[in-house]
């Protein structure tokens, strides 16, 4: 990853406790990565424990994924997680989301200058990979008309090309195991 010009990785601390990651939060350390803990936050506990593992791994940041489900709000409403995290954390924050922001009160999270990280997931939205590009110009300009300011965008990494995406700026992938030995190098910017 450090080679392929990797900056971080996030260790999916949802589903694995932080501890699982203690080799994969060491390597990455050795090699100059930093670590990021990520977690789908759905419950209160789930959104304590993604701030605890940033606080035990030292990382300057933390992605809370929060998505909608079945038209419904998020799991967690934007003021809690805000608030939570004006008490708890005080690093960064890179909300991972859905491609398409949502009709919600964002709000609480660009007016605390966290980023938005839009997961640009070709199969989940049913596009085809040759509309990659418009559909992810499309979003961004979404996102910043919602009154984002910092918008990052997640590149769907199985049964992907790396082809298919702009890897020109700042970009992050999902999910690292899918790239495969030895082929950093063709998902590293280009």
């Amino acid at each position: 990853m450090a080679a392929a010009g990797m900056k971080w990785v996030a260790p999916n601390i949802g589903d694995f406790p932080a501890s699982a990651w203690a080799t994969v939060v060491d390597r990455a350390r050795s090699a100059g990565v930093q670590v990021v803990p990520w977690a789908r936050c759905y419950t209160p506990e789930k959104l304590a424990e993604l701030v605890a593992a940033g606080h035990s791994f030292g990382s300057e940041h933390i992605i809370p994924n929060l998505e909608k489900h079945d038209g419904q709000e998020p799991d967690l409403p934007t003021l809690f997680v805000a608030e939570y995290l004006d008490a708890n954390w005080s690093g960064g924050v890179g909300i991972s989301t859905e491609g398409h922001t949502y009709d919600i009160d964002w709000s609480q999270f660009y007016n605390r200058g966290y980023c938005v990280m839009l997961q640009m997931f070709w199969e989940d939205a049913h596009r085809d990979p040759a509309t990659m590009a418009e559909w992810i110009d499309y979003e961004v300009r979404h996102a910043r008309a919602w009154g984002w300011t910092y918008v990052a965008v997640t590149y769907q990494t199985v049964r992907s090309d790396p082809s298919w995406y702009d890897r020109r700026g700042t970009f992050s992938l999902f999910t690292a195991d899918d790239v495969g030995q030895g082929n950093w190098s063709q998902w590293g910017q280009a």
